[in-house]
């Protein structure tokens, strides 16, 4: 195994450092990064002081940070806890190789912890936190100098920091049959944050995934790999379904909405397909729509196949197949407000909603107005060849009778000048 240097040897290198600065609480469960460090096999190192870490010690599972200078791109690792001394604390960063670049920089928003009761592990309307997020705002900045010396420049940096958020998601099916086995779940954020967004044109979003199958009567479970996924979204961008078959249903989303407008799409799809006009009727929770409206911005990241079929004759069963999404957490947004422009780290907690959908959802399909038209056409025509004969004898009967009255008409009216020829002719 590698040994790894002691903590408090490491931050003693810096004469300014004072273990003092760093006193125990039992009762304080925060995490504050100090300093971090490059080693010389290329790993990151981070020192955090976690106050009651002496007596109750709580540990750091994972920190957001970005590298580049031209495009902000935050990601988050896991750390590995490599040893400790009272309240000071050494992680590895997991997964992370050092640039060989002259400068390198840092730019910390957030590190991690699991929740250390139900008041952190709890939200409202089922969801769940993962991991609670604390905020670090800092920019770190190696420079090599000659003769291998090094400079380090620590600065604040500005973040973003969200207040309240509700992670869910929305089932639509994803064709008009009656057997229907396939849905898509479309996967979304509500959140607000510790300032005013006029209108938020960028937003990165970090989740995990994993597959998840329940077969059979025995109703085996398996689950896959968690998977860390990141969704980059642009204002006027649409997440869109289209599926593979003729009788597949089609959706489009916006990704990034105001909660209002998140609310009017989500109450009611329609759409044409072919000879059909379908229309998915779907009716959010209310619970759901309380959570939903109370934010200020509204996120679609990702949708993702949904399948249950049945099975069995004398002991009938269901099969499931779908995608776990959890550990939600908004790494990026760019925004304007008051004419400002604004490309801002965040600090957000990693959050986990429900298992089951915030909707439900009925479809109904119908004939389109032209092929109704078309129909009543072909059915008018089909009636007339269908009674042309007795029509025909009909037609015929009534043109004699018309004819003989005519005629009788024709006299009638002639009379009086036949009458007058003849008395006058003598």
């Amino acid at each position: 195994a590698v040994r790894h240097s002691n903590v408090l040897d490491d931050l003693e290198r810096d004469e300014s450092f004072n273990p003092e600065d760093y006193p125990a609480n039992a009762n304080d469960y925060s995490l504050q990064v100090i300093q971090v460090a490059e080693g010389s096999n290329g790993e990151l190192f981070v020192y955090v002081y976690q106050p009651s870490a002496k007596y109750n010690p709580v540990y750091a599972t994972s920190i957001s940070f970005n590298t580049g200078r031209e495009e902000l791109k935050f990601l988050n690792y896991t750390l590995t806890f490599l040893n400790s001394n009272s309240t000071l604390q050494k992680y590895k960063v997991d997964g992370y190789n050092v640039s060989s670049d002259a400068e390198r920089r840092y730019e910390i928003t957030t590190i991690y912890r699991k929740p250390v009761n139900d008041s952190e592990a709890t939200e409202d309307a089922g969801n769940l936190i993962a991991e609670v997020p604390f905020k670090v705002g800092k920019r770190y900045t190696f420079t090599d100098g000659a003769n291998g010396s090094q400079n380090l420049v620590v600065e604040d940096l500005d973040v973003i920091t969200v207040t309240d958020k509700y992670v869910g998601f929305v089932r639509y099916p994803a064709n008009y049959f009656f057997f229907n086995t396939d849905s898509i779940d479309v996967h979304y954020v509500a959140f607000s944050t510790d300032r005013k967004i006029d209108k938020l044109l960028e937003a990165d979003v970090f989740y995990s995934q994993q597959s998840f199958s329940q077969v059979g009567s025995g109703m085996t479970k398996t689950y896959g790999e968690i998977e860390s996924k990141y969704s980059y979204l642009e204002f006027g961008e649409e997440i869109i379904y289209t599926g593979s078959k003729w009788w597949s249903n089609e959706y489009s989303w916006n990704v990034i909405e105001k909660p209002s407008d998140f609310l009017s799409s989500e109450e009611g799809q329609y759409f044409k397909q072919g000879i059909f006009n379908i229309s998915n009727h779907s009716e959010l929770d209310d619970v759901v729509k309380a959570e939903v409206s109370s934010q200020d911005w509204v996120l679609r990241f990702a949708f993702t196949d949904y399948k249950h079929t049945s099975g069995g004759v004398q002991i009938p069963y269901d099969n499931y197949f779908y995608t776990i999404i959890g550990d939600v957490s908004i790494m990026r947004l760019a925004f304007e407000t008051d004419g400002q422009y604004y490309n801002l780290g965040v600090v957000d907690s990693k959050q986990t909603g429900k298992t089951t959908p915030d909707n439900k959802t009925n479809t109904e399909v119908k004939l389109s107005d032209e092929i109704t038209a078309l129909i009543s056409l072909i059915a008018m025509a089909v009636i007339l060849i269908a009674l042309w004969n007795p029509i025909s004898s009909i037609v015929k009967i009534a043109w004699n009778v018309f004819k003989w009255l005519f005629d009788k008409f024709i006299i009638i009216i002639t009379f009086p000048f036949m009458l007058v020829k003849w008395l006058f002719g003598k």
